[in-house]
Protein backbone atom coordinates (compact mmCIF):
# COMPACT_ATOMS: atom_id res chain seq x y z
CA UNK A 1 0.00 0.00 0.00
CA UNK A 2 2.98 2.28 0.99
CA UNK A 3 4.12 2.06 -2.62
CA UNK A 4 1.08 2.60 -4.29
CA UNK A 5 0.36 5.85 -2.81
CA UNK A 6 4.07 6.77 -3.11
CA UNK A 7 3.54 5.95 -7.06
CA UNK A 8 0.34 8.09 -6.74
CA UNK A 9 1.70 10.99 -5.30
CA UNK A 10 4.51 10.68 -7.95
CA UNK A 11 1.83 10.03 -10.54
CA UNK A 12 -0.13 13.25 -9.48
CA UNK A 13 3.01 15.49 -9.09
CA UNK A 14 3.94 14.48 -12.60
CA UNK A 15 0.43 15.22 -14.73
CA UNK A 16 0.21 18.63 -12.22
CA UNK A 17 3.60 19.77 -12.87
CA UNK A 18 3.28 19.04 -16.76
CA UNK A 19 -0.16 21.40 -16.69
CA UNK A 20 1.49 24.32 -14.64
CA UNK A 21 4.94 24.19 -16.55
CA UNK A 22 3.58 27.04 -19.26
CA UNK A 23 2.78 29.42 -16.58
CA UNK A 24 6.74 29.61 -15.68
CA UNK A 25 7.52 29.37 -19.75
CA UNK A 26 5.68 32.12 -21.02
CA UNK A 27 8.19 34.57 -22.23
CA UNK A 28 6.68 36.52 -24.95
CA UNK A 29 3.36 37.07 -23.54
CA UNK A 30 3.06 40.00 -21.54
CA UNK A 31 2.45 39.65 -17.71
CA UNK A 32 -0.92 40.13 -18.08
CA UNK A 33 -1.70 37.90 -20.59
CA UNK A 34 0.58 35.18 -18.60
CA UNK A 35 -1.67 35.94 -15.36
CA UNK A 36 -5.06 35.83 -17.41
CA UNK A 37 -3.55 32.18 -18.64
CA UNK A 38 -2.89 31.23 -14.92
CA UNK A 39 -5.81 32.22 -13.90
CA UNK A 40 -8.30 30.35 -16.37
CA UNK A 41 -6.23 27.43 -15.90
CA UNK A 42 -6.66 27.49 -12.17
CA UNK A 43 -10.41 27.55 -12.58
CA UNK A 44 -11.05 25.24 -14.59
CA UNK A 45 -12.75 22.57 -13.34
CA UNK A 46 -10.61 19.68 -15.87
CA UNK A 47 -8.77 18.35 -13.24
CA UNK A 48 -10.80 19.08 -9.77
CA UNK A 49 -12.06 16.06 -8.59
CA UNK A 50 -8.13 14.55 -8.06
CA UNK A 51 -6.69 18.19 -6.85
CA UNK A 52 -9.25 18.51 -3.95
CA UNK A 53 -8.42 14.87 -3.46
CA UNK A 54 -4.93 15.28 -2.99
CA UNK A 55 -5.28 18.54 -0.84
CA UNK A 56 -6.95 16.95 1.10
CA UNK A 57 -4.86 13.91 1.33
CA UNK A 58 -1.89 16.11 1.79
CA UNK A 59 -3.97 17.45 5.29
CA UNK A 60 -2.82 13.45 7.01
CA UNK A 61 0.19 12.51 4.25
CA UNK A 62 3.53 14.09 4.17
CA UNK A 63 4.58 12.94 0.68
CA UNK A 64 1.15 14.15 -0.81
CA UNK A 65 1.87 17.45 1.07
CA UNK A 66 5.31 17.75 0.07
CA UNK A 67 3.82 17.21 -3.44
CA UNK A 68 1.21 20.14 -3.30
CA UNK A 69 3.47 22.37 -2.24
CA UNK A 70 5.81 21.72 -4.86
CA UNK A 71 3.49 22.43 -7.59
CA UNK A 72 2.02 25.55 -5.41
CA UNK A 73 5.30 26.99 -5.29
CA UNK A 74 6.12 26.28 -9.10
CA UNK A 75 2.30 28.73 -9.90
CA UNK A 76 2.91 31.21 -6.79
CA UNK A 77 6.72 32.02 -8.31
CA UNK A 78 4.85 32.41 -12.01
CA UNK A 79 2.27 34.74 -10.36
CA UNK A 80 4.83 36.83 -8.39
CA UNK A 81 7.07 37.18 -11.27
CA UNK A 82 4.23 37.95 -13.82
CA UNK A 83 3.35 40.63 -11.25
CA UNK A 84 6.96 42.15 -10.67
CA UNK A 85 6.83 42.12 -14.75
CA UNK A 86 3.67 43.95 -14.77
CA UNK A 87 5.61 46.70 -12.19
CA UNK A 88 4.35 46.03 -8.75
CA UNK A 89 7.40 46.02 -6.19
CA UNK A 90 8.32 42.52 -5.04
CA UNK A 91 6.28 42.96 -1.13
CA UNK A 92 3.63 43.77 -3.15
CA UNK A 93 3.48 40.77 -5.96
CA UNK A 94 4.08 38.70 -2.90
CA UNK A 95 0.17 39.64 -1.72
CA UNK A 96 -0.88 40.24 -5.19
CA UNK A 97 0.10 36.48 -6.41
CA UNK A 98 -1.57 34.77 -2.99
CA UNK A 99 -4.75 36.48 -3.48
CA UNK A 100 -4.96 35.06 -6.46
CA UNK A 101 -3.91 31.75 -6.25
CA UNK A 102 -6.24 31.43 -3.11
CA UNK A 103 -8.76 32.80 -4.97
CA UNK A 104 -8.40 29.67 -7.43
CA UNK A 105 -7.82 27.26 -5.31
CA UNK A 106 -10.93 28.71 -3.31
CA UNK A 107 -13.13 29.02 -6.52
CA UNK A 108 -12.09 24.98 -7.12
CA UNK A 109 -13.00 24.03 -3.37
CA UNK A 110 -16.50 26.09 -4.24
CA UNK A 111 -17.18 23.89 -7.58
CA UNK A 112 -20.02 22.17 -7.43
CA UNK A 113 -21.65 23.82 -5.37
CA UNK A 114 -21.66 27.14 -7.11
CA UNK A 115 -22.31 28.00 -10.52
CA UNK A 116 -19.09 27.86 -13.17
CA UNK A 117 -17.37 31.17 -12.77
CA UNK A 118 -17.85 33.65 -16.03
CA UNK A 119 -15.11 34.29 -18.13
CA UNK A 120 -16.01 38.54 -18.19
CA UNK A 121 -15.51 37.68 -13.81
CA UNK A 122 -12.07 36.74 -14.20
CA UNK A 123 -11.28 39.33 -16.61
CA UNK A 124 -12.66 42.18 -14.06
CA UNK A 125 -10.67 40.04 -11.22
CA UNK A 126 -7.67 40.33 -12.96
CA UNK A 127 -8.02 43.88 -13.37
CA UNK A 128 -8.35 44.20 -9.87
CA UNK A 129 -5.44 42.80 -8.98
CA UNK A 130 -3.77 44.47 -11.20
CA UNK A 131 -5.01 48.19 -10.21
CA UNK A 132 -1.87 50.69 -8.71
Amino acid sequence: MHAYRGALVNAWGTLHDRNRRPFENMPDVDPRGRLAVTMQTLVAPRHWALERAMRVWALTDNAALTSVQQSDGRVLRAVRQAFIDYGCDPEDANLRSFVVFASGVGLMHASGSTPETPPELLDRFLDFMLRP
